[in-house]
């Protein structure tokens, strides 16, 4: 909503409409990079390892650092991506709701007024008095 809407349930919503991905959302990509980092530096690692005879410390840290600055870098890229993607989506998804309770509220005000009918009568079998 915009600033300064009022929200559903009436109170005051001060907060400036932002693409801001949510707090859960942020997390979860960071968890995801983390991961990734674990994975690539173990498989970076493991890689080295396979491939190499004899004292390979060195190497073997260099490629488990490699593949977990590789891995993190690429899921990072991705989670950015996604991130923007659900903060832009909920943006245009409030801005269309937005326009839609303005269109409604100016029919509503443009409408010329009009008498509401009374309901029909009911008839006397319906109710619930017997006749006698």
């Amino acid at each position: 909503m915009a600033a300064g809407m009022a929200s559903a349930n009436g109170e005051q919503d001060t907060r400036p409409v932002s693409a801001l991905p949510s707090v859960q959302a942020r997390i979860l990509a960071f968890g995801a990079i983390l991961v990734a980092g674990i994975c690539g530096g173990l498989i970076g690692y493991s890689a080295v390892k396979v491939g190499c005879t004899g004292t390979c410390a060195t190497p073997e840290g260099v490629g488990g650092v490699f593949g977990a600055v590789l891995a993190a870098g690429g899921v990072a890229v991705i989670a950015v991506l996604v991130l923007r993607a659900m903060g832009e989506w909920r943006t245009i998804k409030e801005k269309r709701q937005m326009d839609i309770m303005i269109a409604a509220a100016t029919a509503a005000l443009s409408s010329e007024p009009t008498e509401v009918p009374p309901p029909p009568p009911i008839p006397p079998d319906e109710r619930g008095v017997t006749g006698g």
